[in-house]
């Protein structure tokens, strides 16, 4: 991820998808996260089921911290039904329906109760 890295500042972004490339074919969770986020189209956020696909890719690239930031998405959207947000109901019941918590059933005591 540091070589890409130093490709990027040296404006070479064909190396900089190269090295993260090899960084996500030798399993490193932080050149997935990478790839993600700067050598795709990124997360479409613009809709539940982006979101969704985004969690379940996030988790895919980096059980450990992938997971925890989603949980702390997903505890924020909690927060708000707390405080009557309607949205926020809507939010986590999509998320329901599209499977995310029988997908990662470790984020489902998040929403218990919700």
């Amino acid at each position: 991820v540091r070589l890409a890295w130093i490709a990027k500042g040296l404006g070479d972004d064909d190396a900089f998808a190269r090295h993260i490339d090899e960084g996500v074919a030798a399993g490193e969770p932080q050149a997935c996260t990478f790839q993600l986020w700067f050598t795709s189209d990124g997360p479409d956020l613009s809709s539940t089921q982006g979101y969704v696909d985004y969690y379940d890719r996030v988790i895919a690239c980096d059980p450990g911290e992938g997971f925890h930031h989603v949980a702390d998405s997903i505890s924020n959207l909690v927060e708000e039904i707390g405080r009557g947000n309607e949205a926020a109901v809507v939010a986590v019941d999509s998320l329901r329906l599209l499977g995310v918590f029988d997908r990662h059933p470790q984020l489902a005591p998040l929403v218990e109760g919700v």
